[in-house]
């Protein structure tokens, strides 16, 4: 037996022993009495100038008596163990499947093939594992939630039957609720799903006072954007579309059920990333900004926002200005404890620490990104 392999051995002895002196004691009651009494776990430590070889002349000892003895992961410290849940789990950002041509319309993708994947299969070892790494796997990760994420469990149980994805695909547990931290999500026009029912259609341009035939080419367009834009706000209730005001919906009934659970077991939101990039109208020709809804934040309380994607500093204004509004509106609706005066522009940038980038990666996530490819992108020529 090497020199690792021992030390390794002797600290099995003593899975949970926070101490070196409780390690070596346990070590020595095991050996014998003999050696218990004339050589004592403290005496060794004080006597020895190196830890390593104290553990050496102690497994040396008992090196027959460990030399078939199993290795066993959940034996280690749980300090150890966390260390290789982070090692296996915690890769940065967190891409989900399907999302390989992100790139092509999406800042969010330009540097997906950077991030390496987390090996999820541990998640799977035992129920005790599990109960371990997936708080850390939540909270110390960037999710990059793709389009219609709202409509995937276990989110789609914040919106109507009707609108929910039928591939029911599981982006997180319901853990999620209280251990997830940090998001990155897209105001996309092709994250809207329009209700076919309720679309311009024959009835409608053959009744009343004005016909199909009696507007313009550029009337019956005017007509038909602004009746989408109210699509896009969902001010209609009554119809089944899944439009921007969705995304703000499930934020908003994400941080009642983050209300539900106790203090003690949920951590605080951190970052969330909110990508404008492709933030047009369903004709594309326009940027509605002020579609966009934002009653989530004062009940979410995220650490830091950045906003990247926008194509102007009007832009930056008119969604600095939404944000805050909706801010000021909706905390006067609160009812729990942690009461937030009106903030103007600045002392919400202030609080919530938010950055307009361009399309940089930022540097949060750095320190996980690697310098070359660390997994396979399909794109569009593999086609």
């Amino acid at each position: 037996m090497n020199q690792d392999s021992r030390a390794h051995a002797a600290a099995s002895l003593a899975p949970r022993s926070r101490d070196i002196t409780e390690v070596l004691n346990t070590i020595t009651t095991t050996i014998g009495t003999h050696h218990a009494k004339t050589h004592t776990a403290t005496s060794l430590v004080s006597q020895s100038q190196n830890i390593r070889d104290v553990l050496d002349t102690i497994t040396a000892t008992i090196e027959n008596h460990l030399a078939n003895r199993p290795f066993r992961f959940l034996d280690l410290p749980t300090e150890i163990r966390c260390m290789v849940y982070e090692k296996l789990l915690v890769v940065g950002k967190v891409y989900y499947g399907g999302t390989d041509f992100g790139k092509s319309y999406s800042i969010r993708y330009l540097d997906k093939a950077y991030y390496r994947k987390p090996s999820l299969k541990v998640l799977q070892v035992c129920k005790r594992v599990h109960q371990e790494a997936e708080p850390l796997y939540l909270s110390k990760n960037l999710f990059v939630l793709p389009l219609h994420w709202h409509l995937h469990k276990p989110f789609a149980k914040f919106n109507r039957p009707e609108l929910r994805n039928s591939e029911d695909k599981h982006l997180f547990s319901d853990n999620a609720f209280g251990y997830l931290r940090n998001i990155s999500f897209a105001i996309d026009f092709k994250d809207i799903i329009l209700d076919p029912s309720s679309t311009y259609n024959h009835y409608e341009w053959t009744t009343g006072a004005n016909t199909f035939e009696d507007f313009s080419p550029i009337q019956r367009l005017k007509r038909t954007h602004n009746a989408l834009i109210c699509r896009l706000k969902d001010e209609d209730e009554s119809s089944d579309d899944a439009a921007w005001y969705h995304i703000s919906r499930t934020l908003l009934a994400m941080s009642d059920e983050r209300t539900s659970i106790k203090e003690s077991a949920k951590l605080p939101m951190g970052h969330v990333e909110i990508d404008y990039t492709n933030s047009f109208c369903p004709l594309l020709c326009c940027r509605p900004m002020d579609a966009v809804y934002y009653h989530w934040i004062p009940f979410l309380r995220p650490a830091s926002i950045d906003a990247i994607g926008a194509r102007s500093k009007e832009e930056e204004e008119d969604i600095l200005g939404n944000m805050t509004r909706y801010h000021n509106a909706m905390i006067e609706d609160r009812d729990d404890d942690h009461y937030i005066a009106e903030f103007d522009r600045d002392s919400f940038v202030a609080k919530y620490g938010l950055r307009f980038r361009k399309g940089m990666d930022s540097s949060r996530w750095a320190r996980w990104k690697h310098d070359t490819p660390q997994r396979g992108i399909r794109k569009l020529e593999d086609l």
